[in-house]
């Protein structure tokens, strides 16, 4: 009895202890003001399980003869890193985090478009209930029919947010089979960029962590190096809004961390460096500030404020929702127009 009596207490506290964290959190961490002038179109591009190691110290020695010295993605760490901001460390204590620590892609993934945690534990879960980021926009552009596109490799990723196949300006993968080629989601979602000049587009891509899988780690970078090509593309496209007078931010990150070692093929909770991720910013609103290794700047919770902020909404409040991250912005208040 008195073993049962402990567990309540002790059931009832530590939800009233997080809460209480959270709260102060937020007491402590004022939203910044509104963009004077806000972005016109966001892109969120997700590389599935890209790990920092390979992008800030390049092919790990452990598993691969003759290594090539160097990052895997010369193009995102070089040219884009002097005109935007990367968050995320390849040793210590993870510069930018998970969300859900569960590890695993699709509670990942809800945490990004919910911003806050999410009783996903596995890769087949419903949408989470409450608000999202897709909501938001839509909520926030509301008649503007293409104001949203989505493409996906996996059709898993689509269905756990709340996305459906026959949803306007959207390509999903299959729900059950072999998920679409990353090449042809990237090139749907970039010839729709150009078209259609969305508010909102988000790019999933999925190869690199089908491929990690297998213990293959050669056609591992041989996906990364295929993925800097795409930014490459990608960067180009922004470029050719922004000299047309388009506001364009572009975001890039991952869904998890790999493990170290013999075990970079996995990642879940009880695996060392899943909890390690990475977050690439440049474009409007954003500053010029390269690698900020710096510990906890951030995680997948704030993709969700941070993306309301940089459209001009105010972001969602809550004792529970991630923060806007304020360290990438251009200045405290994101107010200067930067291309």
């Amino acid at each position: 009895m008195r073993m049962r009596r402990s567990a309540t207490v002790l059931g009832v506290a530590v939800p009233i202890a997080l809460a209480g964290f959270w709260i102060m959190r937020d007491l402590m961490r004022p939203a910044p003001d509104p963009l004077a002038v806000p972005a016109e179109t966001v892109i969120l591009l997700v590389l599935d399980g890209v790990r920092p190691d390979e992008l800030l110290s390049g092919p790990d020695p452990k598993l691969l003869d003759d290594v090539p010295t160097g990052t895997v993605m010369p193009y995102l760490m070089d040219e884009l890193m002097a005109r935007g901001t990367f968050l995320g460390t390849d040793e210590g204590a993870a510069g930018f985090r998970l969300g859900n620590p569960m590890g695993v892609s699709m509670p990942s993934y809800q945490s990004i478009f919910t911003g806050r945690l999410t009783v996903c534990l596995h890769n087949s879960c419903a949408p989470a209930w409450g608000g999202s980021l897709l909501a938001d926009i839509k909520q926030g552009f509301e008649g503007v029919s293409d104001a949203i596109g989505f493409f996906s490799s996996s059709g898993q990723i689509c269905a756990g947010v709340g996305v459906k196949h026959s949803d306007q300006n959207v390509l999903c993968g299959p729900l059950k089979g072999p998920d679409l080629p990353d090449a042809e989601v990237f090139a749907a979602a970039l010839e729709h960029l150009g078209k259609a000049r969305p508010r909102f587009l988000y790019i999933a891509l999925g190869e690199s962590d089908h491929i990690g899988h297998t213990n293959d780690y050669g056609r591992y970078l041989d996906v990364l190096r295929s993925y800097d090509a795409f930014l490459r593309q990608l960067d180009v496209s922004v470029g050719e809004l922004a000299a047309a007078g388009q506001r364009v931010t572009l975001l890039v990150t991952t869904d998890h961390g790999r493990g170290e070692g013999a075990e970079w093929t996995g990642h879940r909770w009880n695996i060392p460096g899943t909890e390690r991720l990475w977050f690439f910013a440049t474009g409007h609103g954003i500053a010029a500030a390269g690698h900020v290794p710096d510990k906890n700047e951030g995680s997948l919770y704030d993709i969700r404020a941070t993306v309301n902020h940089l459209l001009g909404f105010t972001p969602p409040k809550g004792p529970l929702q991630g923060r806007v991250m304020t360290r990438i912005l251009n200045t405290p208040s994101g107010e200067t127009d930067s291309q």
